[in-house]
């Protein structure tokens, strides 16, 4: 019997533990924050305004160069980045006559966009304007990879008739940028 009890302390008696602790691990997301201005600005905000307007336009007036700065102010870079446009005429087809005659996204590589590879004439006027901006698919292009723009030159076409006189269209381009 003794015997017996000197085995059984001995298995109860073999075990020995010890611990630590790995303490205040954070897991935290990263964030994406788009922040934009107009050519001119230094103000960096969420909304920007008129960066392409004309007024008192007349057939074949070229109506300038404008330009939308982009950063990404946040944590970590997009992978991608989309253009939509949104336009809204006061003359129907007001904004087929709005011809966009030079855009270039930088992103720091510089794509010129009219060529033919990103914009097509989806309503085969015979040149690209604001109604293709908006009826294209979203364009996903590659994302700044700090800063990028988007430049526009743009004119009221030749071809543009009497309907138009006193009328308007506001676009609204909306980008976004993904990770």
């Amino acid at each position: 019997m003794l015997c017996v009890v000197l085995v059984v302390a001995g298995i109860t008696m073999a075990t020995w533990t010890t611990g630590v602790t790995s303490r205040d691990n954070v897991f935290a997301t990263g964030d994406l924050d788009l922040i934009i201005r107009n050519e001119g600005s230094w103000v960096w905000d969420e909304h920007v305004h008129a960066t392409w307007s004309a007024t008192n336009m007349y057939p074949g007036q070229d109506l300038g160069m404008g330009a939308v700065h982009f950063i990404n102010s946040g944590s970590f870079e997009g992978q991608s980045f989309d253009l939509a446009v949104s336009n809204t005429s006061t003359v129907a087809d007001m904004d087929k006559f709005i011809e966009i005659t030079h855009m270039q996204y930088e992103n720091g590589k510089g794509h010129n966009m009219l060529d033919g590879h990103h914009l097509h004439d989806v309503n085969l006027n015979g040149w690209i304007d604001l109604d293709d901006l908006e009826s294209q698919p979203q364009l996903a292009l590659s994302a700044p990879s700090t800063t990028g723009a988007l430049y526009m030159r743009y004119r009221f076409h030749p071809d543009a008739g009497n309907q138009f006189q006193a009328a308007s269209v506001t676009a609204d381009f909306t980008f976004t940028l993904h990770q």
